[in-house]
């Protein structure tokens, strides 16, 4: 047998205690299994998307082909539709009798610079064992748990002079850091390049959190001032990438467009073409041309920016990824670097 003393006021703060434990209980649980349930569809998706075909090989054949078909009477290149990313090859082809033009697309991304986000122990192994012409750098935002990393792909003909990861914590250095209301460890990798013609630069890659806004808000305040210190050392053009989990009327997109902590006046390469703000970058693995516009490259004035071009690349309907990569072609102005 309980004996139980009632006292108004005591009954009062437990009962509103109690009220507190379980709403804050309820609000863990829902939102453990919504990030659960999350994982488990991209997983199945990207599982479903899985392909191990050589597209060079593939691309190849199908190329040969194209050109020495039979019926073939000539071909040639077409200029005016070709740029950095393609090559238009046209071929004069007779059916019966009359002739009938079709084209074929080389497409080619040879980029200097690639960021690259949750990329999980394996994949970084993947990529090192058969990824040929560039280095990896990054390291692992955490030890045991949930291990990804935000690494930097640097063209093996440029030199990478010096590299760090710091957490976007109270603690920079600590691996594992975090603030209290980010789920996950959050990172940036960065890097000092001296690019073959000579110029020095300095990148850096992120990816913010995707939950919480404050969190979102933290992690870019300490990178920008994370910048600011570097620049103060050493005046580098500097190029700010990665998935930063907000789309570009976000007050996280904005502080970076404000002056109180944009002090180097970084400018979105969206910028050279504003309606690519209103196609998706997030596309879960499908062809979406609405959605969320999450993925930026944010480049110093000493850039200036010639294209800017979301890439929608698949096989038979199969995304490499359930964001698409954002692709710029900047250089550097005369006079700086």
């Amino acid at each position: 047998m309980y004996m139980i003393q009632p006292q108004s006021k005591n009954i009062k703060s437990s009962k509103g205690f109690t009220i507190a434990e379980v709403i804050f209980s309820i609000f863990i649980t829902i939102l453990v299994i919504w990030i659960l349930q999350n994982l488990l569809v991209n997983l199945k998706t990207a599982n479903k998307s899985n392909h191990h075909t050589n597209d060079v090989a593939f691309a190849y054949v199908q190329f040969t082909r194209f050109l020495k078909d039979e019926n073939t009477e000539t071909a040639y290149a077409l200029p005016n539709s070709s740029n950095s990313y393609r090559a238009v090859i046209a071929k004069i082809k007779r059916k019966g009798k009359k002739k009938v033009e079709q084209h074929y697309i080389l497409e080619k991304y040879s980029c200097d610079i690639i960021g690259l986000q949750e990329v999980t122990v394996k994949m970084r192994a993947d990529l090192e064992k058969n990824l040929k012409g560039y280095q990896i750098i990054g390291r692992p935002r955490s030890k045991r748990f949930f291990i990804e990393h935000n690494n930097i792909l640097v063209s093996t003909k440029h030199t990478i002079l010096s590299q760090e990861t710091f957490w976007l914590s109270r603690n920079p250095q600590k691996v594992g850091s975090s603030v209290w209301y980010s789920i996950f460890p959050r990172i940036c990798t960065t890097a000092k390049i001296k690019l073959s013609t000579g110029e020095v630069v300095r990148v850096y890659n992120t990816h913010l959190d995707c939950y919480l806004s404050p969190a979102r808000q933290y992690g870019l305040k300490k990178i920008m001032r994370y910048i600011e210190k570097q620049h103060a050392l050493e005046k580098l053009p500097v190029i700010l990438m990665g998935d930063f989990n907000a789309n570009p009327h976000h007050r996280v997109i904005q502080t970076i467009f404000g002056e109180k902590y944009n002090t180097q006046q970084l400018v979105a390469v969206q910028e050279k073409d504003p309606k690519i703000y209103h196609q998706a970058t997030m596309g879960r693995f499908k062809d979406r041309e609405r959605g969320m516009h999450l993925d930026y490259i944010f480049v110093s004035p000493e850039y200036e920016v010639e294209r800017t071009q979301i890439i929608k690349d698949n096989q038979n309907g199969r995304f490499p990824s359930d964001h698409y990569p954002l692709v710029a072609d900047i250089c550097l102005q005369r006079g700086n670097g």
